[in-house]
């Protein structure tokens, strides 16, 4: 991933990206393009100078878009292999403690049968209760099955954010190196306006979140894990937004400047009024006349 990254800053800087290509069909880049990658350097001399550096500027341009698209896949499949390893050692976890947890579900079975049963006064619930299980016995069940419940084994996201350091080989290179564009006119959503914040603490190299950090783009299911207000786990706040920006690149949500497959729908079609201008020509050849028109 740093790789390909370094290959996006690599391209960035050779100013290519501020070579406007528009008029030159797409067709046509895409042939120059294939025409550079399969050419030696020698072979390349013997072209004419213009037309070797538009093939050039057509192949850093391809290459470039080809690499935003690699750098996507990546960023997905990396966060793919986190949760599936996190989903792993959960599993896991459960094979190994499955006699305890059979053990805290007989003590629930015979708990629940004293407290359904009508016929057993309400003052003597509670001796009858531990006359079943005892104290000790209840207390190490609950001990036991609590972290089950709402501590670390209580969810997989839980073995994401102990991942984090992981991400965080390659996620700072990552945001930087890429602009996300919503596709929607209006305020920038949360989870935008929440990666503008990352990019910038990253920037900045601060550690802790700002107590206005955005907290809309998080699940209702990670919100306990994350935090809230003054408590906000940065690590948990920065693993979900990172899940958030992956599901929203997938569903269109969000695009990626210069991308081929996660672009703006508008970028796959002609611009508006360059439409008009050939609209016209277009339909005249595209639908001939009748004949006795």
């Amino acid at each position: 991933m740093l790789r390909l990254l370094g290959k996006l800053k690599t391209v960035d800087a050779t100013g290519v990206l501020r070579v406007d290509l528009s008029w030159l069909s797409g067709n046509y880049q895409r042939a120059l393009f294939h025409q550079v990658r399969k050419s030696s350097a020698a072979r390349l001399r013997e072209l004419s100078e213009a037309r070797r550096r538009a093939a050039l500027v057509c192949f850093l341009w391809q290459s470039y878009r080809d690499a935003v698209d690699q750098a996507v896949d990546m960023f997905d499949k990396l966060l793919v292999r986190a949760q599936t390893q996190a989903e792993n050692e959960l599993d896991q976890e459960l094979s190994r403690q499955r006699q305890t947890i059979q053990i805290s579900l007989a003590a629930l079975r015979s708990l629940s049968r004293i407290i359904l049963d009508d016929a057993i006064p309400d003052g003597e619930l509670r001796a009858r209760l531990f006359a079943e299980v005892s104290r000790e016995e209840l207390t190490a069940c609950t001990e036991e099955i609590g972290e089950w419940v709402t501590g670390k084994r209580s969810d997989t996201f839980h073995g994401i954010v102990q991942r984090h350091g992981t991400l965080r080989k390659f996620s700072p290179a990552f945001l930087s190196a890429l602009d996300f564009i919503q596709d929607t006119e209006g305020k920038p959503t949360a989870c935008l306006r929440a990666l503008q914040m990352l990019k910038q603490l990253n920037t900045d190299g601060r550690r802790k979140l700002p107590p206005n950090a955005p907290m809309d783009f998080v699940s209702q299911r990670l919100k306990p894990i994350v935090g809230d207000g003054d408590r906000i786990d940065r690590r948990a706040w920065e693993c979900a937004l990172l899940v958030k920006l992956r599901d929203e690149l997938k569903v269109g949500n969000l695009s990626v400047r210069y991308s081929k497959r996660f672009a703006r729908l508008d970028d796959f079609f002609i611009d508006d009024r360059r439409w008009q201008a050939m609209r016209e020509d277009f339909f005249q050849h595209a639908i001939p006349p009748r004949p006795g028109e």
